[in-house]
């Protein structure tokens, strides 16, 4: 998300003030944390999605309703850029009518089908940081250094499987949104940038099938040196930036299909390097 709302969920619940009289710092979502609709949520998600489907920018505004999130979940002391969170809400008003204008540019015309919403709230002090999907803070808590919660609020990032249909093709792969919740409303915060091009765990499947195919179609030990060596810093950024976006469960099919792509890369790298030192391919 930037700097448009947050710096993403995680970050979220690391900031604070600087100030010695600082509000209470915000802390992992609880079992304890208010009970949600999970109906309206779900509404409000395939509302999001159908309105990304249409390109229509101004229903994505009408979902994240920035005057009223802000009279609704945050108070802020001043109006200065902290780097952390749009001042108030003409900022964040400007900022998200960009960003939805992109994303629904980019989406216009598909075809998008919910095929299902995963939606439970990961948060709890016993879940690795690197599966909070949620964040829980209490009213007067620090969201950011200029601003505090208004009332209880919720943080969260939704994932979703969607089926697009666009220009011919069809396919599956999953998504996530972001939504506020204060006062009993969900406000969007976050849509996908561009639903038509891969991301997350079948963006890294798809670069990986993609270096199983320059491998097997090396010819000589030099280009299959030189495939292993981009390989191997790819998956080094990958492990760098994967964090609080990993999935907590991996999925059985893109599990499946990876352990099949890494034994043709394999192989085709053995017989290279086998011919390479004059050994028996």
């Amino acid at each position: 998300m930037g700097r448009v709302l947050w710096l993403g969920l995680v970050a979220v619940a690391a900031c604070g003030s600087s100030s010695g009289s600082a509000p209470p710092k915000p802390t992992p979502l609880a079992n304890t944390a208010p009970s949600q609709n999970e109906q309206s949520r779900n509404d409000v998600v395939k509302d999001a999605l159908a309105a990304l489907a249409a390109g229509d920018v101004e229903r994505l505004m009408s979902l994240a309703d920035p005057k009223g999130m802000y009279e609704h979940a945050f108070s802020c002391k001043d109006d200065r850029d902290d780097g952390e969170m749009a001042p108030d809400a003409k900022h964040l008003e400007t900022a998200l009518r960009r960003d939805f204008g992109k994303a629904a540019g980019n989406a216009k015309g598909a075809k998008i089908e919910v095929v299902s919403i995963r939606n439970e709230m990961r948060g709890s002090r016993r879940s690795r940081e690197r599966d909070r999907n949620a964040t829980f803070i209490a009213k007067g808590g620090a969201v950011s250094s200029a601003c505090v919660a208004r009332t209880d609020l919720v943080f969260h990032e939704v994932e979703v499987r969607v089926r697009i249909s666009k220009d011919g093709s069809s396919k599956e792969s999953k998504t996530k949104l972001d939504l506020v919740h204060a006062r009993g409303r969900w406000f969007v915060a976050k849509v996908p940038k561009d639903l038509s091009s891969e991301s997350g765990a079948s963006g890294a499947v798809a670069m990986m099938e993609a270096f199983s195919d320059r491998m097997c179609g090396c010819k000589d030990k030099a280009c299959a040196d030189q495939v292993n060596e981009d390989m191997s810093k790819w998956g080094t950024d990958m492990a760098k930036n994967a964090g609080a976006y990993d999935d907590e469960r991996p999925d059985p099919e893109l599990a499946k299909k990876s352990a099949d792509i890494m034994t043709r890369y394999t192989e085709c790298m053995t017989k290279l390097m086998m011919a390479g030192t004059g050994g028996t391919p």
